[in-house]
């Protein structure tokens, strides 16, 4: 038995602080011996004689054997004193309930920094601190205060930064819409095991179909990338919900689990990396999961039938929102559609197909033909009607045939009303066993992630890449030095007095840029760059560059056309250096929607990949420049290294991109 094991499936458990009329120690042990847990559980609570009809126990030394699981319940400064004396008897995991720690106050942070020590010496397996516990409906355990019902075998794995979305959102949420789960973890300030963790313990899980997330932030997220990975490498989908698009929503992070919530454009970045799939809610979580959960990924085109013309137009408007592929219904699959009576069509069977109501009482000889066709690997079935009684019941009837001759992968849409002949609801009996959907925008989601889902991106190497020292910005001719070989530097003389600009000038030869060597930035606002400059021009050209600035030299560059890329390193705080890549000069902020970033290092076959799946390389082809991405991907990969090797920040923009290099026209590092 895994450590990680040991805590998710024990064969024993001594709670300390165990007593009865406690809100959380005492919620948790009644939902684990009314949810099923037989094995051994012993109670340590030395203000007690007993608890629970058995013997309270005065130290955790005194139980009478060795226990895979101390859960502790008790005040925050006798938290590490527990945890030390469980691991020197050989305990190999804690759930840690206690609060109080970095989420709270400067000696929370000291204590929890201590804690984390004696984790580390012990090498326990520990959910928690600030946690509300765990479920795991495989082995009937549920150490955890608040799942308020109990938890049926599902294939779903959740995650969570935050204990009471896990079970009073999510978990509740999804009872009642029939979706279950094979583990509920409420991590808590992840001072022990973090949510990486259990998702490489989920990866490895035969029970697990896929893997959701909810994320406040991560401290450290390149772990988390590899872990994402390899559940993708396992086939396993991973959905997350990540908060912090807003500072309140970053503050709010802080202070509840001690995270730090990473600038959204590099947890996009990271998301990208590993091949998760950002939802926007609790819902689309919800449902993408189940959906993954049931079926593998279906291919690229689907069949809609719909018993609604408008309903029949508006899946159409939504698949082609979501680039799902409708193939045309032709050959003997139209022909055996028209010869249908109930589904009184004239003159033609178009995707998605309008069976009218009528089509209800053909369902299952529809479905049959469109089975048939090999033009479809997934089916969407949408009944827009307000079924009630006998007609109700009917429907849910055929729905289940569908879904049990089904080839491939068939959902089911059905709005309106839904009522049986006793008030029972046939939705429910349908939703038992198939996949069905009341609201189309959340159908649509799941079936397009079913049919295109991310692609698994690949692992990151966990190299340092912290500040080490100062950071200050380099003068130029040292940030020509540390430009890699894939990007040119454009050619240049520096020069000192105006003769010098006038000679330089001529022998560049056209027309030339001026611009003052200063390590300041945004040089163009300071007036310190002039472009389209004749040789005859540059003394005067000279003397003004220099004047709003602090130097005596300048930058003679000759003056090249191209496409215009910028390409530079940010500092995360959560992620360290961060690649960009965007379009550049004064188009960066007019097109910022066209960023790509990355998390360094990166490969150039990674950024090839990413860089085929983005509107960059769209923007750049239709200016009609011919470039050359491979020439882009080797640069962006090359200068992924110089961020790893201490550049913090970079702005090289613009970078012209021609057929023959990649060239970079100006240059902004720090160091």
């Amino acid at each position: 038995m895994s450590q990680v094991d040991a805590l998710l499936n024990p064969a024993s458990i001594a709670v300390v602080g165990a007593s009865p009329d406690a809100r959380y120690s005492g919620n948790l042990i009644r939902n684990l011996l009314d949810y099923g847990y037989d094995n051994p559980i012993y109670y340590v609570n030395p203000n007690r004689e007993e608890a629970f009809g058995q013997k309270c126990y005065d130290d955790i030394s005194d139980v009478p054997e060795t226990v895979d699981l101390v859960v502790v319940s008790i005040p925050r400064d006798y938290v590490i004193d527990v945890v030390d004396q469980a691991g020197e008897m050989g305990v190999p995991a804690a759930l840690i309930i206690s609060a109080g720690f970095s989420e709270a106050d400067e000696t929370g942070e000291e204590l929890e920094s201590e804690l984390g020590g004696v984790i580390e010496k012990h090498d326990m397996a520990v959910c928690g601190p600030n946690t509300i516990g765990f479920a795991n409906p495989q082995a009937d355990t549920v150490p955890s205060a608040i799942c308020s019902r109990e938890p049926d075998n599902g294939e779903i794995g959740l995650i969570s930064q935050s204990g009471a979305l896990a079970f009073a959102t999510f978990y509740d949420r999804a009872k009642d819409e029939d979706i279950d789960f094979a583990y509920i973890i409420a991590t808590g300030n992840e001072t022990g095991l973090t949510m990486s963790d259990y998702i490489k313990y989920m990866a490895e899980d035969d029970t697990v179909e896929a893997i959701c997330a909810y994320i406040e932030g991560i401290d450290q997220p390149r772990e988390f990338i590899n872990a994402v990975v390899k559940a993708k490498e396992h086939g396993k989908p991973v959905f997350a919900v990540k908060t912090g698009d807003s500072e309140v929503a970053k503050e709010s992070s802080e202070s509840h689990t001690g995270a730090i919530a990473g600038s959204e454009e590099a947890w996009n970045a990271a998301f990208d990396r590993a091949g998760v799939e950002r939802v926007p809610d609790i819902e689309d979580l919800l449902e993408r999961a189940k959906l993954h959960a049931e079926f593998n990924n279906g291919g690229d085109s689907v069949c809609v039938a719909s018993t609604s013309g408008g309903l029949a137009g508006l899946l159409a408007d939504m698949t082609a929102k979501r680039d799902i592929a409708l193939p045309e219904i032709t050959g003997e699959t139209e022909q055996q559609l028209l010869e249908m009576d109930e589904l009184l069509t004239f003159g033609g069977i178009h995707n998605p197909a309008d069976i009218r109501q009528q089509g209800t009482e053909a369902f299952t000889e529809i479905a049959d033909v469109v089975f048939a066709d090999d033009a479809f690997d997934a089916y969407v079935f949408a009944v827009a009607l307000p079924a009630v009684g006998e007609q109700a019941e009917m429907i849910a009837d055929k729905m289940l045939d569908i879904h049990r001759q089904a080839p491939d992968p068939v959902v089911f849409l059905w709005t309106g009303r839904k009522e049986g002949p006793d008030k029972e609801s046939p939705y429910e009996r349908v939703r038992d066993e198939a996949v069905l959907y009341y609201d189309a925008d959340v159908c649509m989601d799941a079936v397009a992630s079913l049919l295109d889902p991310p692609t698994a991106g690949e692992r990151i190497d966990t190299v340092s890449v912290t500040n080490s020292g100062t950071t200050e910005a380099v003068d130029w001719e040292q940030a020509v030095e540390l430009v890699p070989d894939s990007i040119d530097v454009v050619d240049h003389r520096i020069v000192s007095s105006p003769e010098e600009a006038a000679t330089a000038a001529s022998e560049l030869g056209g027309s030339v840029v001026l611009k003052a060597n200063t390590t300041q930035a945004h040089k163009t606002e300071l007036g310190a760059v002039k472009t389209g400059v004749r040789a005859t021009q540059a003394a005067d050209a000279f003397e003004d560059v220099i004047a709003n600035v602090e130097s005596g030299q300048a930058i003679v560059q000759k003056q090249i056309d191209g496409t215009e890329l910028m390409l530079g390193i940010f500092e995360d705080p959560s992620f360290g250096p961060v690649l960009s890549v965007a379009p550049g000069g004064i188009h960066v902020e007019a097109f910022e929607d066209f960023q790509l970033n990355f998390i360094p290092p990166v490969s150039a076959q990674e950024v090839m990949r990413r860089l085929e799946q983005s509107p960059v390389i769209e923007l750049l082809t239709g200016r009609g420049v011919q470039i050359q991405p491979d020439d882009l991907a080797e640069a962006v990969s090359d200068l992924g290294d110089l961020a790893v090797d201490g550049v913090l920040e970079a702005d090289l923009n613009p970078v012209m991109l021609t057929q023959d290099s990649v060239t970079a026209v100006d240059l902004y590092l720090k160091k």
